[in-house]
């Protein structure tokens, strides 16, 4: 099955397009870019997240609701500052630094973003909330 993603990388750099290995015990998947089809390798080292979207266009109107109490998903619910000072809120199964990163399914179940796997290393801080 492939998965529509968009890889953001900690220099700013965003590529878009679609994976069929993604694994996060892995540290390298890859993508077939939207841009001309080339496949490339990603490794997780340069990354600062991956975003399994719903399309790619999305809506730069869009305003995300930080509903911390909807049930779409369970686990912690967490806010998650990047270095950059992006902060995401939404729910995790497991968030354990010591790992190369972890999953978080955003608070608002209407977001373009399905699910991220967020690359610890470009994580200023992550906070569980009420």
């Amino acid at each position: 099955m492939n998965n529509r993603v968009v890889a953001r990388f900690s220099n700013g750099t965003v590529l878009k397009g679609q994976t069929w290995d993604f694994t996060p015990t892995r540290n390298v998947f890859h993508m077939t870019l939207s841009a001309g089809g080339r496949q490339i390798p990603v490794s997780f080292r340069s990354l600062k997240a991956v975003f399994f979207v719903r399309d790619f266009a999305g809506d730069s109107n869009y305003v995300n609701r930080w509903n911390l109490d909807c049930n779409h998903a369970a686990g912690k619910k967490l806010m998650v500052t990047f270095l950059d000072g992006e902060v995401l809120f939404g729910t995790t199964q497991g968030y354990h630094p010591e790992d190369v990163g972890f999953f978080l399914y955003p608070a608002d179940p209407d977001s373009n973003n399905i699910r991220v796997f967020i690359i610890n290393e470009s994580v200023e801080s992550v906070e569980e909330v009420q």
